[in-house]
């Protein structure tokens, strides 16, 4: 008697589960959930970052994941900083009360990253990210101590120029690094001023030198 009991509560459970699965998905596509969920974004993102960021396209995936297309991040130059195709990402949201980002995976597909400075020792375009990240009770007051679990980059690119220097053609130019054709996927940890913990489960990458990197492992703490 109590088995059936139980059985009929366990069906029950599994039933309201399933409910609550396709109301939240039909909620979540909503056109009116994703308009909002864009204004969010983007507020949010721009009050972080302290400069302006876009998305063509926000949806929002059940349970408590994102889904961004054509995003773009400008310097405070209004220059492209960086700019991503696809970006998918799935959040612990408890984490969020304590203005921390603790996020379970994120995929970036086709991101473009544009670094540079005018001239050696001038601040550089990206300068300002560098406030976001403060460590030990700054760090605490900015909540901005970012964890992912898994974070997979597929067919990257990455530039760092000082503009007002030549390029060496040939031969690996520090003042002129440019990557593409990056894939790969870490772990990272944390990520603050003086934290750093990422474990790099397999990375490929090309450099305009001609110098490139088929497969590697590792990890930085």
């Amino acid at each position: 008697m109590q088995f059936v009991k139980f059985a009929k509560f366990i069906h029950i459970a599994a039933i309201a589960v399933s409910v609550l699965l396709i109301v939240g998905q039909i909620l979540l596509s909503s056109q009116r959930t994703q308009r909002a969920a864009a204004e969010f974004v983007t507020s949010y993102s721009n009050s972080i970052l302290g400069t302006e960021f876009s998305a063509s396209g926000v949806r929002l995936a059940y349970p408590f994941g994102i889904e961004l297309r054509g995003v773009t991040v400008f310097d405070q130059s209004h220059d492209t900083l960086a700019s991503v195709s696809l970006a998918i990402a799935h959040f612990k949201p408890g984490q969020l009360l304590h203005r921390k980002l603790s996020i379970s995976n994120i995929r970036l597909i086709h991101p473009d990253v544009r670094l540079h400075a005018d001239s050696l020792g001038a601040r550089p375009n990206y300068a300002f990210l560098t406030e976001i990240f403060k460590s030990g009770a700054d760090n605490e007051k900015s909540g901005l101590l970012l964890r992912a679990n898994s974070i997979v980059l597929r067919n990257a690119s990455f530039t760092y120029d000082i503009l007002d220097l030549p390029v060496n053609e040939g031969r690996f130019d520090r003042n002129h690094i440019g990557i593409d054709n990056l894939s790969t996927s870490i772990s990272l940890k944390a990520l603050g001023t003086d934290t750093v913990s990422v474990s790099v489960r397999r990375l490929r990458a090309r450099e305009r030198s001609g110098f490139a990197i088929r497969s590697i492992r590792g990890s930085i703490a």
